[in-house]
């Protein structure tokens, strides 16, 4: 799931209708496709209760919430919750 409030509806919808995987490396790459596709690099803290992520020179910060089966990301901007595929 994803509230990202500053994204407009046409690309919600697209990410609503076709969906988004994400996959995180070890080695600290990322990468995700489907209605959208691209990657970076992240970093999360010792802790594990912060990340950040680099793609094309943009940082971004986020708060982490990580259970068995799901992971929380959320910023001031977003919050985005994903579930493990297994």
């Amino acid at each position: 799931s994803v509230d990202m409030p500053e994204v407009d509806s046409v690309t919600l919808a697209k990410i609503d209708s076709e969906g988004l995987t994400y996959t995180f490396n070890k080695g600290g790459k990322y990468t995700y496709s489907g209605a959208f596709s691209g990657g970076g690099t992240f970093e999360i803290n010792d802790e594990g209760t912060t990340m950040s992520t680099v793609e094309e020179g943009t940082i971004s910060m986020y708060t982490v919430m990580l259970t068995e089966g799901s992971l929380n990301l959320s910023s001031p901007k977003e919050s985005m919750t994903f579930t493990a595929n297994k």
